[in-house]
């Protein structure tokens, strides 16, 4: 193709998302559910007091909770943020900064998908029509206007980079391509976990089937599968804590079934023409969000459809519209597209509840919405596909026709939106509430305590299935750090015993094996529990694969939810309320502890202290505990620190004391990734030279 003609392409694409975008056009936010878009904007600040910081690549949010070091950008969003911070520098509007790194994924997203097209059909018209699909589908203008995922807007526009680059590489074979599929699933890694996941999922798939369409494949399978691995160690700083940690961090205590969010995708809500919300419209309004649209768009639906019908049908068999080559390859994309479709539509519709028996963590997608991303994406690289073997020469006026189309399509899903959020953005500068909505609060330890559904419950304690209502149910579980296994542990609970219950007799067991007995009478107690070996109670199967203790609590009386009754036979409450339910260290007292809130603790910066105490103490510093991440300094010595109520605690001698700390990261992981990171470059600049000889040699 010669040069300037993708132009009209690019405008168009420019243009196109330039009206998407039109309703944000102002300075100012606009109102979102649960804050999300101030979170995000937060985020890019707080990304760029991170840069300020010297912190590259970034993990510390310096402000969020209560500065207390949370390493959101180690867990979330590493890539989209940093992007964000850097346009924030040098445009010093964080609200715009945001709209552009928006901006450029889509144009990234849309531009791939052309060339893709473009790869297929050597037909430029088709190839646009592949953007246009992609731009209009409600789902990503669902992203930008309703959710505002700002993670998940990126990685919509980082997928179809990495899907051209891996077809076009089984099929060149060229060292080129492969490096920059790597590129790609490396930004992928640090930008969305759970499309990182979900894509290496349909990698697999799409792997899979061209191996079995070409078994002779041997190098092409090698690339790819090279590539990813070459991605997975780039980011390896960066996704290996999260795997070492995954069942450690309360977002999986928050995990829980997708086919539990398959009312969003019913096939009435799927294959509707326009928006229609999956509840009734007074649910949305009472949150503040009407701007969802969960349907797969009639424009995808209708390529994927004539996919399924040319792959059906002998008269599209054959075609002399491109060559012979390129039609069989047309052929066998069209057939994995379509499969991948399926597999994506099955995922979202969830009709039966086969998600039990799918591997726990793919789980981690929440919803079944979010499936959508990969089949308005898998609907795009179809259509040019469709629209090539439908016409025998498809042109402008075709193309025209069908961008009026998606267009028309589209008007229901841009929304007007009106009111102004409480906080300005110079409010958001000022104090930067990246913890405002959102996933990102929930990369933090779970604390070593008791929980209820996983929502948090007050500063000091993280409940799981032990609370409801606040009162203690009669089984929970303790998630337990593995470097806490061989310390000795005390079990606090505070609670009220009411007067219409009487005395108490509570019977604890731990694992199964019996703990501790203790009566209660009438008003306040106070229960500590000592447990000198945790390991001991660790040894059942069922538990000890996620460090996970299970406590059960037999007691003489219950009660029903709708009025204390300890005559009730509803063994799942028992008759006391619960204020909290805590675990500590055994040497920790009150004559040698002092908590991170304690006057006596001098905050100096960000990450600095000092503490002037007349004998050793214990100290709990204002900072998040992650196992093996944090160097604690005092008076510049190293020092071991352990877990107290998941901030760190260190035993600080008499005297003054200096107290520095930092985030690394696991290191081992920081030296892999920039080992790999150097053969990356390496192999990068070995292929440069490579084509600029061939130049050279083609010249001469």
């Amino acid at each position: 193709m010669k040069s300037g003609e993708n132009l009209p392409a690019v405008l168009l694409i420019l243009i196109l998302i330039i009206s998407i975008m039109s309703p944000l056009g102002s300075n100012i936010p606009v109102e979102s559910s649960a804050n999300d878009l101030l979170n995000h904007i937060s985020g890019v600040i707080e990304a760029k007091n991170a840069l300020a910081e010297g912190q590259f690549p970034i993990r510390i949010a310096p402000n969020a909770l209560d500065g207390e070091r949370y390493p959101i950008f180690q867990f979330y969003g590493n890539f989209p943020y940093t992007l964000g911070a850097i346009f924030y520098i040098i445009t010093d509007e964080p609200y715009f900064a945001y709209k552009l790194v928006i901006m450029l994924s889509l144009f990234l997203g849309a531009y791939y998908l052309y060339k893709f097209g473009l790869l297929t059909t050597q037909n430029k018209y088709a190839a646009t029509i592949a953007s246009t699909v992609y731009l209009t589908a409600p789902y990503l203008l669902t992203d930008i206007h309703g959710r505002f995922a700002f993670p998940e807007i990126v990685s919509f526009g980082i997928l179809p980079c990495v899907f051209y680059y891996l077809f076009k590489g089984f099929y060149s074979k060229n060292v080129i391509d492969y490096l920059f599929l790597s590129f790609f699933l490396a930004l992928l890694f640090l930008t969305h976990n759970i499309f990182s996941l979900y894509t290496m999922v349909f990698l697999f798939i799409i792997v899979i089937c061209l191996f079995l369409i070409n078994r002779e494949s041997y190098y092409s399978i090698f690339g790819m599968i090279s590539s990813s691995i070459l991605a997975f160690l780039i980011s390896a700083w960066y996704l290996i804590p999260q795997l070492i940690l995954s069942n450690n961090l309360v977002i999986k205590i928050l995990q829980n079934n997708p086919f539990d969010s398959n009312y969003l995708t019913t096939i009435w809500v799927l294959f509707a023409p326009s928006k229609i919300l999956p509840l009734p419209i007074n649910y949305f309004e009472e949150v503040g969000n009407t701007n969802l649209g969960f349907q797969i768009g009639a424009p995808v639906l209708t390529f994927i459809v004539c996919g399924i019908i040319i792959l059906t049908s002998k008269k599209y068999s054959k075609s002399n519209t491109v060559l012979k080559r390129n039609n069989q390859i047309n052929l066998t994309l069209l057939k994995i597209l379509v499969f991948c479709s399926f597999v994506a539509f099955l995922l979202i519709l969830s009709p039966v509840n086969f998600w039990s028996y799918l591997p726990s963590q793919l789980l981690y997608v929440q919803v079944t919405c979010r499936i959508l991303v990969y089949l308005v994406i898998f609907g795009a690289m179809i259509a040019p596909i469709v629209l090539i073997k439908i016409f025998e020469e498809f042109k402008l006026e075709h193309a025209a026709i069908i961008l009026l189309i998606c267009l028309s399509f589209t008007s229901t899903y841009l929304p007007n939106h009106i009111g102004e959020p409480e906080n300005t953005i110079t409010d958001l500068v000022s104090s930067p509430d990246m913890g405002g909505g959102g996933a990102t609060t929930i990369y933090q330890m779970s604390k070593l305590s008791l929980s209820s559904n996983g929502f948090p419950y007050g500063d000091k304690t993280t409940l799981i299935n032990g609370y409801s209502g606040g009162w203690l149910l009669n089984t929970a579980n303790i998630y337990i750090n593995e470097s806490q296994y061989n310390n000795p542990i005390i079990i606090e609970m505070k609670g009220n015993v009411p007067e219409q219950t009487g005395n108490l007799i509570l019977t604890f067991f731990l694992n199964g094996e019996y703990l501790n007995q203790t009566n209660l009478q009438r008003g306040s107690f106070m229960i500590n529990i000592p447990i000198n070996n945790i390991s001991k109670y660790n040894n059942s199967v069922l538990n000890s694969q996620n460090n996970k203790l299970n406590i059960e609590i037999e007691s003489n009386k219950y009660f029903i939810p709708s009025e204390i009754d300890p005559r009730s036979t509803d063994n799942r409450k028992l008759a006391l309320l619960l204020d909290s339910f805590k675990i500590f260290p055994q040497m920790l007292s009150s004559d040698e502890y002092i908590s991170a809130r304690d006057p006596r603790i001098q905050k100096i910066s960000s990450n600095k202290l000092v503490i002037n105490n007349s004998n050793s103490l214990i100290v709990q510093l204002p900072v998040l505990y992650y196992p093996d991440m944090i160097e604690i300094k005092i008076n510049g010595k190293s020092v071991t620190c352990m877990n107290i109520g998941n901030k760190v605690g260190v035993m600080v001698p008499p005297g003054k004391n200096e107290i520095t700390y930092e985030f690394t990261g696991l290191k081992w992981t920081n030296y892999l990734s920039l080992t790999s990171l150097f053969i990356f470059v390496i192999i990068c600049l070995y292929q440069l030279r490579k084509y600029f000889l061939e130049i050279s040699k083609n010249d001469n």
